[in-house]
C-alpha cells in the first residue's frame, strides 16, 4: 500500500466513524433545544470541541511518540485502557497450549 493510499484510507475511515453518530446527536440537540439559534450554537460548539480534541490528540501523540518512543507510548495506552491488566498472557486451561 502506498503511503498516500494509507492516508486516504485512514481519513475516509475517520470520517465514516465520526459521521456515524451524527443523526443521533442531531436529533438529541433538536429535542433538547427548542429554537434553531440554540441548536446551531450547540452544534457549532460540538464541532469545535471535537476538532480541538482531534488536534490535541494527534499533536500530543506524535510528540510523545517522538520523545519517548512507540513501545513506551503503547504500553502507557494499555495501562490507561486496561488498568488491572499486567500485560502477561493469561494461563490457558488446555494442556496442549502450555
Amino acid at each position: 500500500m502506498q503511503p498516500s493510499t494509507g492516508l486516504i484510507a485512514a481519513a475516509l475511515l475517520t470520517g465514516v466513524v465520526y459521521d456515524a453518530v451524527r443523526p443521533v446527536i442531531t436529533t438529541l440537540i433538536d429535542d433538547t433545544f427548542p429554537t434553531k439559534a440554540q441548536q446551531v450554537l450547540v452544534s457549532g460548539w460540538r464541532h469545535f470541541s471535537v476538532n480541538i480534541g482531534a488536534t490535541l490528540t494527534g499533536s500530543l501523540g506524535g510528540y510523545l511518540a517522538a520523545t519517548v518512543g512507540l513501545p513506551t507510548l503503547f504500553s502507557q495506552k494499555r495501562i490507561c485502557l486496561f488498568p488491572g491488566h499486567s500485560g502477561e498472557r493469561p494461563k490457558s486451561r488446555y494442556k496442549c497450549d502450555e
